[in-house]
């Protein structure tokens, strides 16, 4: 189930960043950990970064912040990682395609992206979780 796409769903319906309204917007930890009876399985979200730092657009903006929020609710405080990711865009002249979006297919996007994700998960694993 691609949680992500039900998040950008939200997001275009309109979504606020109030508790509550977008506590699944990043994807559904707790349903997760239930689903695979991991009560503090570690997560790292990776920051929307569309168009790289000149991004602009409120929604995304709302996004983001709705993701951000997500590693600092106390439920999931040393459980939960969010890496930025808007520098690691590349202008799609070093790009394969020039689409404005999936980082215009960008290899070495993608690699820094799951790079910095690897080393947050990897804090988080060397973590003891609260109990």
């Amino acid at each position: 189930m691609c949680r992500t796409s039900r998040a950008a769903r939200r997001v275009r319906g309109g979504l606020t960043p109030e508790r509550g309204r977008h506590a699944r917007a990043p994807g559904s930890v707790p349903d997760i950990r239930k689903d695979l009876g991991v009560a503090v399985l570690p997560f790292v979200i990776a920051e929307t970064g569309l168009t790289g730092p000149e991004e602009k657009h409120p929604r995304a903006f709302s996004l983001m912040k709705a993701q951000a929020a997500v590693a600092e609710y106390e439920e999931f405080k040393g459980t939960v990682a969010v890496v930025k990711t808007r520098s690691f865009w590349r202008d799609a002249a070093v790009s394969p395609s020039n689409q404005g979006y999936h980082w215009d297919t960008n290899a070495e996007t993608y690699y820094r992206i799951v790079e910095t994700m690897g080393t947050a998960m990897k804090e988080l694993c060397e973590k003891k979780p609260a109990k």
